[in-house]
């Protein structure tokens, strides 16, 4: 990556208050939005206040465009903070919010005004000018902390899960408000997000958290489609995973004994026949129609008693049993026509579909 706008260097923390971070390298390019997926309060958590300058890591740097400001504070680093308690200013109202966070340069008071409620017009928020934070639904106070957060200009926006008090019906409205005031205020954007849906469909880089450690960083679809460990397929989303034991290497692809039968995938990681492994797929790439056992693309084929159907708005979710496993089978939704799921079904994956990775060892 040429010319970061920000760069963490080598950074660790480990303090009484905190999640603790190991060792890790993370950077963020002009522009670009990178999304930080964990379970609870963990090291992207800390990762993000040590970019904030509200931690110093124990090792390692943290510098902006070439120049290191680990050891400088919040105030003296090209950023804005957007907690998730959004942090607007209660006794002021929504117009000088925004005029408090424009640029310094623009001193007179009234040009302050005229700036910030041409910026309120411009995302269709003028109506809003005069009310107080407290007077605000949960989505217009988001809209007006992060339009505040970028009146500055900042050269990266750090974001501390802001999104999370809007109803989940508004978010997709809210986000997409977002993407429209960066495209109009283009910055970098660190944001720890709550919801990996979010952070795939918005992000363009999504980092992966389990307990103190960076697990991948890549692009959303390596992530959904390659993910580099079961902890990582999890993490950003729903994902069928089952045990098995590596038979060996046929034709590109990896064979596996597992509790539904012999599977072939792609190993992503080197594995000697006879040890343990995790196959994985996602729900959406098993396919309910019949697949000819000969097809070279063919991963597995087998079949598995259905448990149940619930619908999750465009897609629906079926459940399904075979050889002690449980599995979940995503479909667009497409009404109750044709649909005769009852007692055994015959299910299909491709080869190409199914990952395969080492047994996670466990703790001794």
């Amino acid at each position: 990556m040429l010319d970061p706008e920000l760069g963490l260097k080598g950074v660790s923390l480990r303090a009484p208050e905190l999640p603790p971070l190991a060792p890790l390298d993370l950077e963020v390019g002009r522009g670009e939005h990178v999304a930080l997926l964990e379970a609870g309060d963990g090291a992207a958590f800390t990762l993000l206040r040590i970019a904030a300058g509200f931690e110093r890591p124990d090792i390692g740097r943290v510098i902006f465009a070439g120049r290191d400001l680990t050891d400088r504070p919040p105030a003296d680093r090209p950023t804005r903070w957007v907690p998730t308690g959004l942090a607007l200013f209660a006794t002021a109202t929504v117009l000088d919010n925004l005029a408090f966070a424009l640029p310094a340069e623009i001193a007179e008071r009234r040009e302050r005004r005229a700036r910030a409620l041409d910026l309120l017009a411009r995302h269709g928020l003028a109506g809003l000018a005069e009310r107080r934070p407290n007077t605000l639904a949960p989505t217009e106070a988001a809209r007006v902390a992060l339009l505040r957060a970028l009146a500055g200009r900042p050269a990266v926006l750090l974001l501390d899960r802001p999104f999370l008090g809007a109803p989940v019906g508004e978010r997709r409205a809210l986000r997409d408000a977002f993407d429209a005031m960066r495209r109009d205020a283009p910055c970098a954007v660190l944001e720890r997000c709550d919801d990996p849906r979010e952070a795939l469909a918005h992000a363009d880089r999504v980092a992966l958290f389990e307990a103190d450690r960076l697990l991948q960083l890549d692009t959303p679809d390596r992530i959904w489609s390659h993910p580099a460990s079961p902890a990582a397929a999890v993490l950003a989303g729903e994902a069928d995973l089952l045990p098995g034991r590596l038979l060996g290497l046929d034709g590109g692809f990896a064979r596996v004994e597992t509790p539904i039968g012999e599977v072939r995938g792609v190993l992503r990681e080197v594995v000697a026949p006879g040890e343990a492994v995790v196959v994985g797929f996602r729900p959406e790439r098993v396919d309910l129609t019949e697949a000819a056992a000969a097809d070279p693309r063919l991963g597995v084929r087998f079949e598995a008693d259905f448990v149940e159907r619930r619908l999750e708005g465009a897609a629906v979710r079926l459940v399904f049993t075979v050889g002690g496993q449980r599995l979940v089978v995503s479909r667009p939704e497409r009404g109750l026509r044709g649909l005769a799921l009852a007692g055994r079904t015959a299910l299909a994956v491709e080869a190409d579909d199914v990952w395969i990775h080492r047994a996670p060892r466990r703790p001794s």
